[in-house]
């Protein structure tokens, strides 16, 4: 639906990245400019040190262009990282307390990320973990109407069974449960419900346990393993209430 240029602003000596939403998809599809806009509305609402920062957005008539001009970051996403196999456990969950700082901040602006996945998870130099992509986003105070009833929003692979079931009806506790899918392949190199088609995957996501990591590898610590299982427990009454507590319990203060 859309393209990421890199550009540099010659006035300012700035490189950053422009994300276009293709005019075509916004003729045929006005729900995509809807979500076009409130991405960029929410998202430079909102200012972190793990977030990608949103620089400016808006429409150009002439060529009608609706666009976002972000920070550009140097590295590769967390997705192209894993194709070289599964991290070490400490730097496993390094990421995931960059990725925790984002969703509670996000949080804190009433809003659900809906999409958290090794792909939008970028990981520049210096150790740098940034959570970007806010196009599937959810505001708690206004959802425009944009989610029909029992709509299924996200990747499926990394989603909570309440998003599987109906995406309207998610709070940021959806968002951990991708976050624990993610760690999760991260440890492993696969996602906890693979296998099989969506229907198959949907069904291990909304029905069945996932495997404890360690039967792929057997080092993983106690403490991670407890931290994984209550981010993918089924019922969010019983995962963490949000980021900070997943921070709290790798004893990182938030």
């Amino acid at each position: 639906m859309g393209a990421v240029y890199e550009v540099v602003n010659e006035r300012l000596c700035r490189e950053a990245a422009v994300k276009v939403l293709m005019p075509y998809v916004a003729r045929q599809h006005e729900h995509f400019s809807l979500r076009f806009e409130r991405e960029c509305r929410l998202a430079s609402a909102i200012k972190h040190p793990n977030l990608v920062e949103i620089l400016e957005y808006g429409f150009e008539r002439a060529r009608g262009l609706h666009y976002m001009v972000m920070e550009l970051v140097r590295g590769s996403s967390l997705s192209e990282k894993l194709l070289n196999g599964p991290f070490e456990e400490a730097e496993a969950l390094r990421v995931v307390r960059g990725v925790a700082r984002a969703l509670s901040a996000i949080g804190r602006n009433g809003v659900v990320h809906r999409d958290v996945k090794p792909g939008n998870i970028l990981l520049g130099p210096e150790g740098v973990v940034k959570l970007t992509d806010l196009g599937l986003a959810k505001s708690l105070a206004d959802e425009q109407g944009i989610t029909g009833s029992f709509a299924t929003l996200g990747s499926m692979h990394y989603m909570s069974p309440e998003q599987v079931t109906d995406a309207r009806k998610v709070d940021p506790r959806a968002d951990l449960f991708s976050l624990g899918s993610t760690l999760y392949a991260m440890l492993t190199g696969h996602s906890p419900f693979e296998g099989g088609n969506l229907y198959k995957v949907s069904e291990r996501i909304v029905r069945e346990p996932h495997v404890d990591p360690r039967v792929l590898r057997p080092e993983i610590g106690p403490r991670t393993v407890a931290v994984l299982d209550r981010l993918l427990a089924k019922n969010p009454e019983d995962r963490f209430p949000d980021g900070d507590g997943v921070l709290e319990a790798l004893d990182e203060a938030p």
